[in-house]
């Protein structure tokens, strides 16, 4: 153009659709350019930064989602890039007169070369050890990792342990009743099947208490050794009723 170098910048737009407008890229190409952004973006939202080489840390129960959608978004990039591919030659043509004394054929992809310009490629490494500085906590900050999560685990023990007390409890009260009528002399039906269910009810509360509580370890063993051995109505009025009750 005659300027002196490094006094000016030339840009201009190798394809367009032929129109005035203030963006004449041809549909096709900003189709296919809006669907790979999109991906892009995608994956950027379920994903964290990990490293200096652009790699990206995914949760793993979102890989089998992102894995799905991108299968879907591929499927339709693929459309799209034979769309575009199959128009280039008549953009380029239809762009040529358009640049006036800028049109240079030779500055033109082939459509090969255009077709490598558009591809979504990813891979899945697995995340280093714990030896990897990325993956390590401080001291502290692992030490109150470790308070928090003990102290949750057994909040929730707890709280476990204590609606099986009352589902025991409530289970109990059948059983009150037949106490109460023995301890009156009645006839009481199924005894030995209502005291085997309440040792193995025991049995079980105790191998749950896994926050340790020796109280409920002890009421438990107590439980389990005066429901053992009761063979009878009149066994149980006679040896253990008092301490049952």
């Amino acid at each position: 153009m005659g300027a002196r170098p490094n006094l000016a910048k030339l840009s201009k737009r190798l394809l367009s659709d032929g129109s005035d407008k203030k963006n004449p890229t041809p549909a096709s190409l900003m189709a296919l350019t809006a669907k790979i952004q999109e991906i892009a973006s995608t994956h950027r939202s379920l994903t964290l930064a990990w490293d200096d080489r652009h790699g990206r840390v995914m949760p793993t129960v979102l890989v089998e989602r992102f894995r799905a959608g991108l299968d879907a978004s591929l499927a339709v990039v693929g459309s799209l890039k034979s769309d575009f591919l199959n128009e280039f030659p008549l953009l380029v043509e239809r762009s040529l007169p358009l640049l006036g004394e800028m049109a240079d054929r030779s500055k033109y992809p082939t459509v090969e070369e255009v077709a490598d310009m558009f591809s979504v490629k990813w891979t899945v490494a697995p995340i280093p050890s714990g030896a990897d500085l990325r993956c390590n906590l401080g001291s502290a900050d692992l030490a109150r990792l470790r308070t928090m999560v003990t102290q949750e685990t057994n909040a929730r023990c707890t709280a476990t342990a204590g609606e099986l007390a009352a589902k025991i409890v409530t289970a109990m009260e059948p059983l009150s009743g037949k106490l109460a009528a023995i301890a009156g002399g009645k006839t009481v039906r199924n005894l030995s099947k209502s005291l085997e269910s309440m040792r193995d009810a025991m049995l079980v509360m105790r191998e749950l208490n896994l926050t340790g509580d020796p109280e409920l370890d002890l009421v438990c063993d107590k439980a389990v050794s005066l429901f053992s051995g009761i063979g009878d109505a009149e066994t149980l009025r006679d040896d253990k009723l008092g301490a049952l009750d």
